[in-house]
């Protein structure tokens, strides 16, 4: 997922260079040359790639470092039920409460 985020920000980047040269001239030879829409859309562009590639740098660099032990999928839902090894997981029994009302 992080890579695929990577590689579409790094595309708009691209993309929005190539766009905002053509709005401004520089890249002639298109229907899009000098044309001011063009180069707006293609710095917006830009800055969206950008904070899509700086979003995964920063996802990734805090990422929790896996649990010594730990299963991918084990979860409270498995309380209750049967786990492969065969124990029985039973919920954990309910404490008693108290009245908020003196006297019952």
């Amino acid at each position: 997922m992080k890579t695929a985020v990577g590689i579409f920000g790094i595309l708009l980047i691209l993309s929005g260079v190539v766009w905002f040269f053509q709005g401004i001239g520089v890249l002639p030879g298109s229907f899009m040359t000098g044309q001011t829409f063009w180069a707006v859309a293609g710095f917006l562009t830009v800055v969206a790639g950008v904070a899509l590639v700086r979003r995964r740098r920063h996802l990734r660099r805090f990422d929790p470092p896996p649990v010594p032990g730990h299963q991918i999928g084990e979860c409270a839902t498995n309380i209750g039920t049967d786990d492969p090894a065969g124990h029985h997981l039973s919920p954990p029994e309910a404490s008693p409460t108290r009245s908020a009302i003196p006297g019952q």
